[in-house]
């Protein structure tokens, strides 16, 4: 014969009190896992903003590079000045991005790199292509607009000679903004 042996003040489970502290344990800790993540988030975003704003800048500086380079290899090396590099006087005025007062995108004409005037300097984003790229005095080119804007300026040397010029690149976004300036010599 079997008799049951009860056992008294054992408790076989949870109370209401036990479940609702660990409710609130398990409420706070995913708050806090999901606060984690949403700034994590933000830093991520922040980071890539940052990253290609630091590329459109170096590129149009880049550009700057390139545009005198190609213009000395197909050239030769004759008596060049700058104006003649980046499409004649006209970009060399107050009105245009030389001196100062205006400022200037780059666009690509028939396969080559342009230096233009542009008001607000949009920068675009090609979703089939996946590249940057900037229009003609800001006209839509097909491209998705983003948030930056990149702007150039051209400034002569303080020397008084026609050989060196400062090039200053600004690309902003809502978040931010980066500068990058050079003196470039034109190589005689």
């Amino acid at each position: 014969m079997f008799y049951k042996i009860k056992k008294k003040g054992i408790s076989r489970g949870f109370t209401i009190i036990e479940m609702l502290i660990a409710v609130v344990i398990f409420t706070i800790a995913l708050s806090l896992l999901i606060s984690v993540s949403a700034s994590s988030l933000k830093v991520s975003r922040s980071s890539q903003e940052s990253l290609i704003g630091n590329y459109l800048s170096l590129e149009a500086v880049e550009l700057v590079h390139n545009i005198r380079d190609q213009a000395l290899l197909n050239r030769g090396i004759t008596n060049l000045e700058w104006h003649s590099l980046f499409g004649g006087p006209e970009i060399f005025d107050d009105d245009g991005c030389f001196g100062g007062t205006g400022t200037c995108n780059f666009y690509i004409d028939n396969g080559s790199p342009v230096l233009g005037n542009c008001s607000e300097c949009k920068v675009f984003f090609d979703e089939n292509e996946k590249y940057y790229f900037q229009t003609y005095h800001d006209e839509p080119g097909g491209g998705n607009m983003t948030p930056f804007q990149r702007k150039v300026r051209i400034a002569p040397s303080n020397d008084g000679e026609n050989e060196e010029i400062y090039v200053l690149v600004e690309t902003t976004w809502p978040g931010g903004g980066v500068s990058y300036g050079e003196n470039l010599y034109l190589y005689q």
